[in-house]
């Protein structure tokens, strides 16, 4: 299966601080990709070097099997909190979205709304939404440009069960009917089970393991027990 993306060697430096230090990873197109490390692994900082937001310190990675950068608009990103503007409403912070994409199209204003159960709160100022609201609203705006490939950063922070549910749903769906390839970095292992066609366990900013969902057989939960010192709320 040809791979979306490609990592070597990868590292990431603040000042003495090693964020990657040497991460390999291979994420197959089509996959749901479960990204899976406690707190302070390194999750977040590969996918911001992927997205471009930041520059790695060394090694390489390819997108669509290419060099990174040219295939950026073929992507999205939903990393750390959602960037909204909070004086604007749901729909006028997606039109805004989808004119830096040089696109204007108020039907897909209202499907992107209704794809994530926002249509109800389209005109309400995003100051005062919720964080699940949020969270919900950010996707929408990764998903404006139709990527083949999405990034998600612990995308079900804020959800309550019921929100959960939804965006599980709404991954395999995009997964299933779009063969779109989707990163979901999370710290929790059961949520990615219900989900990841493939997973990459992180520590302190190497990847300690990658392997496919029928490949587990109990090996993913020992590496992961073993990263977080049994506490699985690390």
């Amino acid at each position: 299966m040809p791979e979306m993306i490609t990592v070597q060697g990868l590292t990431k430096r603040y000042g003495r601080g090693l964020a990657l230090a040497g991460l390999d990873m291979h994420v197959p197109a089509g996959a749901i990709y479960g990204l899976l490390g406690s707190n302070g692994a390194g999750k977040t900082t590969l996918l911001r070097v992927l997205c471009g937001l930041q520059k790695p310190t060394g090694g390489t990675y390819a997108l669509f099997g290419g060099n990174g950068t040219a295939y950026r608009g073929r992507m999205g990103a939903m990393i750390e909190a959602p960037a909204l503007w909070g004086d604007m409403s749901a729909a006028e912070n997606l039109r805004q979205q989808l004119l830096l994409l040089g696109v204007s199209d108020e039907e897909k204003v209202e499907s992107l709304l209704k794809l994530l159960g926002l249509e109800r709160a389209g005109g309400k100022k995003t100051k005062y939404f919720s964080l699940g609201m949020r969270q919900r609203l950010g996707i929408a705006m990764a998903l404006a440009g139709d990527p083949e490939l999405l990034l998600l950063d612990e995308p079900t922070n804020g959800l309550d069960p019921r929100g959960v549910i939804f965006l599980r749903r709404l991954i395999q769906r995009l997964n299933r009917e779009r063969g779109m390839t989707i990163v979901v970095a999370s710290h929790n292992l059961d949520e990615l089970e219900r989900i990841a066609t493939h997973y990459g366990v992180m520590e302190n900013g190497r990847m300690l393991r990658e392997m496919a969902a029928n490949e587990i057989e109990g090996s993913l939960e020992d590496c992961y027990l073993a990263l977080t010192g049994g506490d699985m709320d690390a």
